[in-house]
C-alpha cells in the first residue's frame, strides 16, 4: 500500500504543472503509465482495459496508455531460456527454431512474445511452421497475489468512509470478480484451451479466425501457438444478437448495458472479442442484491446465448 501511494503521491504535483507547457504534460503522462506498470501487473491489467475504452475515457488517457498494451518493460533472455528450458526441456532448440538476439515482438503485463519456427513436423504443423510463442514474466503470480492483497484492503477502507455511502458500489465484489478473470490467465494452459473451443465454435464461420495452439508444447508458463498476420481491428457492433430491453426486463433491472469489446492481439497478430457487463443501479441497492443481480445476468446470459 505504501507503495502505491508513493508512486501516486508526484501525480499530485505533476498533475497542475501539465496545464502550464506541452513539455511538462508529456512528462506528466510519462510519469503516469510508468507508476502504473512499476505498481504491478494487476495495475497494468487495469489500465489496458481502461485504453480500449474510448466511450469512458478521454482520447488523450486511451492514446497515451494504449503503449501499455504491448510495449510493457519485458524480462531477461536469459530467464527466457530458462523457462524454455523448465517447460520443453533442455533440446528445445531442436523442436523450435528461437533465435536468442531476436527481440520479443509484444510485452504485457503477464508474458511476453516472440517470433519463433517450428524445426520438428508436430501432428498439427509441418516443419518451417511460423509459431508465437508467449513467455511468462518471472514471479508474475506472487505479484498478482500481492496487487490483489493491495486492492482488496483499498477497496475495503474506501466502503468504510463515512457520509461517502461506497458500499453500494460493492468495490469489494468487483475487486473479487476481476481476481476471478485474471488468475486463470496466469496458466497458459487455459488459454490453450479456450482457443481450441473458439476455433471448435466458430468454425463455420470463415471470417473468424484464431490461433491454433500446440498443446504438446504448451505449459504453465509458456503458450506455443501458430503465428497469424492480419491488421487491427476494433469492432463495436455486438457478438451475439441481444434484445436489451427484453432481456433487462425479465431481470426486473433498472439499466443494463451490454458492451463487447473487441480486444486485438498484440502477440499474433489476430483479435478477440469478450463481452462485459456494466449495471446501473439505485444508491440504495446493497452489496448482496448486487451481487445476486449480477449473478443472475451471467447465468442468464451465459444459459441464452453461450450455449
Amino acid at each position: 500500500m505504501a507503495t502505491i501511494l508513493m508512486l501516486a503521491a508526484p501525480l499530485a504535483i505533476l498533475a497542475p504543472l501539465s496545464y502550464l507547457s506541452p513539455k511538462l504534460e508529456d512528462i506528466a503522462w510519462s510519469y503516469a503509465t510508468w507508476s502504473v506498470e512499476t505498481a504491478g501487473p494487476t495495475f497494468t491489467k487495469l489500465a489496458q482495459w481502461a485504453s480500449t475504452r474510448a466511450d469512458l475515457f478521454p482520447a488523450e488517457f486511451v492514446g497515451r496508455f494504449s503503449k501499455l498494451q504491448d510495449a510493457t518493460e519485458g524480462h531477461s533472455w536469459e530467464h527466457t531460456d530458462t523457462t524454455l528450458r523448465q517447460s520443453l526441456g533442455d533440446n528445445y532448440s531442436d523442436i523450435i527454431n528461437l533465435d536468442p538476439n531476436a527481440k520479443p515482438i509484444g510485452s504485457g503485463c503477464i508474458a511476453q512474445v516472440y517470433k519463433a519456427t517450428l524445426k520438428q513436423s508436430t501432428s498439427l504443423f509441418p516443419s518451417g511452421t511460423e509459431l508465437a510463442i508467449k513467455v511468462q514474466h518471472p514471479r508474475i503470480r506472487d505479484k498478482v497475489l500481492v496487487d490483489f492483497y493491495i486492492l482488496h484492503k483499498f477497496a475495503s477502507i474506501l466502503e468504510r468512509i463515512p457520509f461517502l455511502n461506497l458500499d453500494y458500489l460493492s468495490i469489494q465484489d468487483s475487486v473479487l470478480q476481476f481476481r476471478q478473470i485474471m488468475i486463470p490467465q496466469l496458466d497458459m494452459r487455459n488459454e490453450a484451451r479456450n482457443l481450441t473451443r473458439f476455433l471448435r465454435d466458430f468454425s463455420s464461420d470463415e471470417s473468424i479466425t484464431f490461433p491454433q495452439p500446440l498443446h504438446e508444447l504448451t505449459s504453465e508458463h509458456v503458450l506455443v501457438e501458430k503465428f497469424m498476420h492480419g491488421n487491427y481491428r476494433f469492432l463495436c457492433s455486438p457478438l451475439f444478437s441481444l434484445d436489451i430491453l427484453s432481456f433487462s426486463n425479465r431481470l426486473n433491472l433498472q439499466c443494463l448495458f451490454c458492451i463487447t469489446v473487441c480486444f486485438y492481439s498484440n502477440y499474433c497478430d489476430s483479435w478477440r472479442r469478450r463481452t462485459y457487463f456494466e449495471l446501473l443501479t439505485p444508491r440504495s441497492f446493497r452489496r448482496r442484491s448486487a451481487y445476486h443481480c449480477r449473478k443472475r445476468i451471467r447465468d442468464g446470459y451465459e444459459n441464452d446465448f453461450l450455449t
